[in-house]
């Protein structure tokens, strides 16, 4: 059980999910910060982003249902319920790749291992800030 930051009603914010989203935060800045300072196009940025944040979870889900389908009643459950599971690193990554090489098939980015290193480093940022997150559940 974490430990609760915020109670509005009926609604529990826990710190752990403060901490993640913070290292969203991170990540993204991180790497819109990287990759606009070398004067790439703010375009493709964004869309990399916008891309990344919707592959991102989907994946993680996806890979978390299939290292753990036992903790789930159904597939369909997996993806759809979000109150309870789990998701996994990997499928992060994966999301985050699958963004990248969609940009790149698509002609908006053009040197695809620039975008990828900026993302690289964009992520390892946010995974330090996320593992920030164990402090205020069980896990550490």
């Amino acid at each position: 059980m974490g430990k609760i930051a915020y109670i509005y009603n009926e609604t529990f914010i826990y710190w752990q999910s403060i901490i993640l989203t913070f290292a969203v935060a991170t990540a993204v800045c991180v790497f819109l910060a990287l990759y606009l300072w070398k004067g790439r196009n703010g375009l493709a940025a964004a869309l990399a982003v916008s891309l990344g944040l919707v592959l991102s979870p989907v994946l993680a889900r996806l890979v978390h249902w299939y290292c753990q389908s036992t903790a789930y009643a159904s597939f369909t459950a997996a993806m759809t319920d979000d109150s309870s599971g789990g998701y996994a690193l990997v499928g992060v990554i994966a999301g985050c790749v699958a963004a990248a090489l969609l940009l790149r098939l698509l002609y908006i980015v053009r040197n695809l291992p620039e975008l990828l290193d900026c993302m690289a480093l964009g992520g390892a940022a946010g995974i330090a800030v996320g593992r920030l997150a164990c402090f205020f559940n069980a896990s550490d």
